[in-house]
């Protein structure tokens, strides 16, 4: 994977911006979506580790980027609303989109 290209820039910059978030306590209305500290941790270490796998240009491990779909998990969570659970979208949207040129 292109870590040059414009789409992925994007959503690394939208991952960087969901660490922040999660890297702190969540505010109020995310609590209210469902968000748990366990949550937020989890999440974190999850964004982290996918950063680094799309900036080491690797496509399948540990995640296989074709199919992610963070949202998904989220929902699983019990997480069904908020900004965050949307950025998350739009981050697998992106790196999906990305995958399958």
């Amino acid at each position: 994977m292109n870590t040059q290209g414009t789409d992925v820039m994007a959503a690394l910059q939208l991952m960087d911006m969901t660490i922040d978030a999660l890297s702190g306590d969540l505010a109020a209305p995310e609590r209210a979506h469902g968000w748990t500290d366990e949550d937020r941790l989890y999440f974190l270490a999850y964004f982290h580790k996918l950063r680094a796998q799309i900036k080491q240009g690797n496509s399948t491990s540990p995640f296989d980027l074709e199919y992610i779909n963070i949202s998904r998990m989220m929902d699983d969570r019990g997480i069904s609303q908020g900004e965050l659970l949307h950025q998350a979208a739009r981050v697998s949207n992106m790196v999906r989109e990305h995958h399958a040129d």
